[in-house]
């Protein structure tokens, strides 16, 4: 009877008692990097309650059941769900985090709990494993290796731990500028004498006190087996910021130069940037000029404005560029403040042989000239004419500007018995002067089947309104034969005022 009750209980525990080993071994740790799209990840290890799991988004502790929940607790995985996607390349990282505790109790001759017992020996295991995932991010010797024994302390004071000769920690590595050792790091805790090291709100400044001779107190150099190709000092700022990658000012001003936010260098202040010599390979001179070089049109000119160089453009045809030192470019293009003369030449004959209006004054073909508003100007004409007989004569005159004047006439004395026309002509003694023709005013001369010439000279004076001065010319007796100004005739416009 007893053998048989004994085999009774041993079926019914071992009928009772299911429990096995359930835990994988595994770092506890899983990482992710967020695409931006999804919200769920899995992790894939064991857990024993949803609180038994940390979670980080780029190494910011998440709060549970708020930030993100956690599925298929007791399970050899589950998924952590977030309330909001992570942002695309996210570090996503999942941590085990059991408490250190033990909260079970075992009763005197109770049944054997094996459920109990497995999550507790579950609970050991997993925290063992969360040791050897930290563990695997320190630092440590390799095998063959011995701990040296530490320095509890560092005799004399600046000092700071570092490997000696013998690749062991000590404190060889000296921080005082006097001691001339190979380890020597000059000062940059702030030790008396030479640099100070002050740190404010986002800003960190070096100050060098003691005089440093001709040796820079900051450097940065290659050695002749550095066969790197990057740049040896690299600044940058990222886009839609306003900060100047870089900024260098001298002597105690506010003065020097600057990279400004879109990578030009610039002057600051009354700083400038001057070069006295240009270094530049030959087939790089062209592209390195015109990358400096203002000019945009053809004509312009290189100026100086008394602080910077500058783009002069080039002016309209035929107009005069003349000093001004009113102008920010010390110049001025077509300045009506100074003597200038337009010249026109005629290019063709030119024939009037009408029988009805041939005496009807008209516009000749080129000879006008542009004149400005408000301004004088010396007139001349030197033309030669022709004709076919004597009957149909010349007859000149001009149009002006509204309210420009006028007094004109021709040069030379003409003499008669009866008809004398001196206009700018001398006078003798005695004799008056002949009056000078006005504006609207018309002055005649004889023709004949010869080439004559002709001499005028005129004074204009412009009012409020621009505009040309035209001389005219016709037949002073109607016509059918060629009556003719011809090419070579000159108009000569000076601009007095």
């Amino acid at each position: 009877m007893k053998t048989f009750l004994l085999s009774l209980f041993l079926s019914l525990a071992i009928l009772c008692g299911s429990a096995h080993a359930t835990l994988d071994a595994n770092a506890a740790r899983d990482t992710y990097t967020a695409s931006g799209s999804n919200n769920t990840f899995t992790y894939t290890f064991k857990l024993l309650d949803k609180s038994h799991i940390a979670v980080y988004l780029d190494e910011v502790k998440k709060v549970l059941d708020v930030d993100y929940t956690v599925t298929s607790i007791g399970s050899a995985s589950g998924s952590i769900v977030f309330t909001t996607n992570p942002a695309a390349s996210t570090q996503v990282l999942f941590l085990r985090s059991v408490p250190r505790s033990q909260s079970s109790n075992y009763v005197l001759n109770e049944s054997f709990p094996s459920d109990r017992v497995e999550q507790d020996y579950d609970k050991l295991w997993m925290a063992l494993q969360e040791a050897n995932e930290k563990i695997a991010r320190l630092y440590s010797l390799t095998v063959g290796q011995t701990m040296p024994a530490l320095p509890n302390k560092c005799a004399g004071g600046q000092k700071m731990d570092g490997y000696d000769a013998f690749g062991q920690i000590s404190c060889a590595t000296d921080l005082n500028a006097a001691a001339a050792t190979a380890n020597q790091w000059d000062q940059i805790t702030a030790p008396s004498g030479n640099t100070s090291l002050a740190m404010g709100a986002n800003l960190s400044t070096f100050t060098w006190n003691a005089d440093t001779g001709a040796n820079p107190p900051f450097r940065l150099s290659t050695g002749a087996s550095n066969a790197g190709t990057g740049a040896l000092l690299q600044l940058d700022t990222a886009g839609g910021t306003g900060i100047k990658p870089f900024q260098a000012t001298a002597g105690g001003t506010a003065d020097g130069v600057q990279m400004n936010t879109t990578g030009s260098l610039q002057a600051i202040g009354a700083g400038d940037i001057k070069a006295t010599s240009l270094d530049i390979p030959g087939a790089s001179v062209v592209t390195t000029f015109d990358a400096i070089d203002p000019l945009t049109t053809k004509g312009d000119i290189l100026t100086h404005n008394g602080t910077n160089s500058i783009r002069l453009p080039v002016c309209a045809d035929g107009v005069s560029l003349v000093a001004d030192s009113a102008q920010a470019s010390g110049w001025v293009c077509g300045t009506p403040d100074v003597a200038q003369t337009v010249l026109v030449v005629k290019t063709a004959d030119e024939t009037i042989n009408d029988a009805v209006t041939g005496d009807v004054l008209q516009n000749d073909d080129e000879l006008l000239c542009a004149v400005a508003a408000n301004k004088r100007y010396l007139v001349e004409i030197i033309a030669a004419v022709s004709a076919a007989n004597t009957t149909a004569d010349f007859k000149t005159g001009w149009t002006l500007p509204a309210g420009a004047t006028m007094v004109w006439g021709p040069q030379a004395t003409l003499t008669g018995t009866t008809n004398v026309a001196r206009y700018f002509g001398s006078t003798t003694i005695g004799q008056s002067p002949t009056a000078l023709l006005t504006a609207g005013g018309t002055y005649s001369f004889g023709s004949a089947a010869v080439t004559g010439g002709l001499t005028l000279w005129g004074l204009v004076s412009t009012a409020g309104t621009s505009g040309n001065v035209q001389f005219q010319w016709a037949q002073n007796q109607a016509n059918a034969s060629d009556s003719k100004f011809l090419a070579g005739s000159v108009l000569r416009c000076t601009l007095l005022n």
